[in-house]
């Protein structure tokens, strides 16, 4: 698959989307869709394949506990990567 570049253009561009969206976030909304935008956005913008978003779930000493909140694979590249488990991160 060929990656493309990004241009800061196109980033300014989505992050300015994103920026509107959390903007407009009402309190209460519903997670799946909140999640599901900025996802869009890192897929677009940065031309990932998988795009990942994580929870800190805790820290302890110096490690990193963290919770995959949402994942978005349409090729199905990291089957391991599935919503609600956790990472450990040293």
């Amino acid at each position: 698959m060929k990656k493309h570049e990004s241009d800061a253009k196109t980033v300014l561009k989505h992050l300015g989307k994103l920026s509107t969206f959390l903007a407009d976030l009402e309190a209460g909304a519903d997670n799946d869709h909140c999640f599901d935008v900025p996802l869009d956005i890192i897929k677009e913008t940065m031309m990932f394949d998988v795009s990942v978003l994580y929870k800190v779930s805790n820290v302890i000493d110096n490690r990193l506990i963290l919770e995959v909140v949402k994942v978005l694979d349409p090729n199905g590249l990291r089957l391991d990567l599935q919503e609600s488990r956790k990472l450990r991160l040293f």
